[in-house]
C-alpha cells in the first residue's frame, strides 16, 4: 500500500513553480496513487487570487498534475467544521481525511494552520493524530536536496524563488547561493516551526 500523502494547494503550487513536484514525490517515496488533494483545488488554482501570484503556465501544469489524484471533500457531519476556524477550512478537510488513514503525511505550506492546530483546544485530538506526520515546504526542499544534490535543486529554485519568502531567503544570492547558507536558512525555519508547533513535524 505505501504511505498516503495529503497535500495542500500552497505546497502544490510552489513545488510546481520550482519544477520540483516529481522530485518531491520520489524523495519521500510516495506512490502517485496514494496522493490526495482538495476536491476544489482545480477551481482554486483558477481563482483571481491565485492568478495574481502564479503564471498561467504554472496554474495549468498544477491542474494537469493533480487530475489523477484522489480528491478530498468536506465531511458535512463532522463537528470540527462547525468551529469556523479562520483561514483553515481547506486544510481542515485534508486533516480530517488524513486522520482516518493508518499511515500518512500531511504536506502543508500554511503556517497559520499549524499554529491553529497548536493553539485551539478543540483540535487537540487532531493534533495528536498529526503528531510526527506533518511535512512543511522547507522540509520538502531539504529532502530533495539530500536526494538530488544542491546544485540540481538550486538551478530549479533560483529562477522561481520569488514564490516563497523562505526560498527567497535561502537562495537570495541567486546562482552564488551556497549549500551551507541555504540549508541553514531552511533549517532555521524548520526549527522555528518545531518550537512554535511542537511534535507536529515529521522526522522523515
Amino acid at each position: 500500500m505505501g504511505i498516503t500523502c495529503f497535500i495542500d494547494n500552497d505546497v502544490i503550487l510552489k513545488l510546481v513553480t520550482c519544477d520540483l513536484f516529481d522530485e518531491a514525490i520520489v524523495a519521500f517515496e510516495i506512490d502517485r496513487s496514494n496522493i490526495h488533494v482538495l476536491e476544489t483545488a482545480r477551481f482554486s488554482f483558477r481563482s483571481g487570487k491565485t492568478k495574481k501570484n502564479y503564471s498561467e503556465a504554472v496554474i495549468e501544469k498544477a491542474i494537469a498534475i493533480i487530475k489523477d489524484f484522489h480528491t478530498v471533500e468536506a465531511q458535512a457531519d463532522n463537528p470540527l467544521f462547525e468551529l469556523k476556524i479562520p483561514d483553515m477550512d481547506d486544510e481542515l478537510k485534508l486533516i480530517v481525511a488524513a486522520s482516518a488513514e493508518p499511515s500518512f503525511y500531511f504536506a502543508t505550506g500554511d503556517k497559520r494552520c499549524l499554529r491553529a492546530l497548536t493553539g485551539i483546544n478543540e483540535l487537540a485530538t487532531m493534533r495528536e493524530e498529526l503528531s510526527g506526520r506533518v511535512i512543511c515546504l522547507e522540509q520538502i526542499i531539504t529532502k530533495i536536496i539530500q536526494v538530488y544534490g544542491f546544485e540540481f535543486v538550486k538551478q530549479k529554485i533560483v529562477p522561481a524563488r520569488s514564490c516563497d519568502k523562505v526560498l527567497q531567503a535561502a537562495f537570495g544570492s541567486g546562482e552564488k547561493s551556497e549549500e551551507h547558507n541555504a540549508l541553514g536558512a531552511l533549517n532555521a525555519y524548520i526549527n522555528e516551526i518545531e518550537q512554535k508547533c511542537p511534535s507536529l513535524l515529521s522526522k522523515a
